[in-house]
């Protein structure tokens, strides 16, 4: 019965691990934009095989180094998926310390010739710490909805967990529960994708030919008869026009590849389930989920700092109308006070205001 149990452990463990890696990605192949579950399902293969390495494949002692590369590639992993999931990335320069300070840990443990429950203590440890730096990553972002608070919550008690594996390892039910937790994040996770990822028309009717953002019918599709009922909280719209020549009284229009620049940095400036559309030539729309006024006019803040960076954007000046959608709003009404809130915003810049009104 022990034999039995052990071998069912063993089994069972990885494969849990590939049947929730497969999970994500069938998640990921019906939203698409949620690369984050990208990381998340290479993170738990790669859990799943240092597991088979470690327990259940003959590996010399001298060959441990590769059960300690595929941990830390599923520490990074994870990690990355944790704060992509927020809109945001893991500093190159920490990958490359980490990275540096693991061939330390490797080849020290090697040359001193350390007892196996030493090296696993040190491995657990360093893995803890590449968990521990996405939390303040992931905790700064904003909540969407309850599921990204139980979300953060395990995430937190999964890199608690593992930084005390020096600890713990020496209880048997320490690396399954590991694994547990592992598999029920990456539940939460596709659980939050599939809740952020309404149905996105896929259709090239649906699309602008040119930025190939959501045009307006792929606005009102996404957004449905009430904006609100799908989590859009606050309406962004944008206008970008050239600025006016000294010689000329008319403004001069931007370029196509002006505009498909400003499109992709829109694009990088919100989160995923957010969505962003062009419905006219020179108007652009943000449909933000589950954020507040306050949260709407430091998103645009931070993509006006940005636009002085790029040289495709010097000769044009963008105007901003951020709107609140109530409950029972259509679009058109959302879209209608942000209108007049972009209005208002030109109307400031003649005066050498901002360049962004809130309705």
């Amino acid at each position: 019965m022990s034999s039995l149990q052990t071998t069912l452990e063993l089994l069972g463990l990885p494969l849990l691990c590939a049947l929730s890696a497969g999970g994500l990605l069938t998640v990921w192949f019906l939203r698409r934009s949620c690369r984050y579950l990208l990381w998340q399902a290479l993170g738990m293969l790669l859990l799943g095989v240092a597991y088979v390495l470690a327990h259940h494949v003959q590996v010399p002692w001298s060959a441990r180094w590769m059960v300690d590369w595929v941990l830390w590639g599923a520490a990074w992993a994870v990690a990355q998926a944790m704060v992509n999931r927020y809109g945001q990335s893991l500093d190159a320069y920490v990958v490359v310390s980490s990275a540096v300070c693991m061939l330390v840990v490797v080849w020290f443990s090697t040359v001193a010739e350390q007892p196996a429950h030493t090296h696993w203590m040190v491995i657990s440890m360093a893995m803890g710490l590449v968990l521990a730096y996405a939390l303040p990553l992931s905790w700064r972002s904003t909540v969407r909805h309850h599921q990204d608070r139980w979300l953060r919550g395990l995430y937190s008690f999964s890199s608690v967990l593992v930084l005390l594996g020096p600890l713990l390892l020496s209880q048997a039910i320490f690396v399954p529960m590991v694994l547990a937790l592992a598999v029920m994040f990456s539940a939460l996770l596709a659980g939050c994708a599939w809740r952020d990822g309404a149905s996105k028309p896929r259709t090239f009717g649906y699309r602008d030919a040119a930025t190939h953002l959501l045009n307006r019918s792929g606005l009102d599709v996404v957004c449905g008869a009430l904006p609100a009922a799908s989590g859009i909280t606050v309406v962004v719209l944008c206008e970008l026009r050239g600025k006016q020549q000294r010689a000329r009284k008319a403004s001069v229009a931007c370029s196509a590849l002006t505009l498909q620049f400003f499109a992709q940095l829109l694009q990088r400036s919100v989160r995923e389930g957010d969505f962003v559309a062009r419905i006219g030539a020179e108007e652009f729309v943000l449909a933000l989920r589950d954020l507040d006024m306050a949260q709407a006019q430091a998103l645009v803040a931070r993509i006006e700092t940005q636009l002085p960076r790029f040289s495709l954007l010097e000769s044009c000046r963008a105007s901003f109308g951020v709107a609140q959608v109530h409950e029972m709003d259509s679009l058109d009404m959302a879209l209608h006070r942000a209108d007049v809130a972009l209005y208002q915003s030109k109307e400031e810049e003649v005066h050498g205001e901002p360049l962004v009104s809130v309705a």
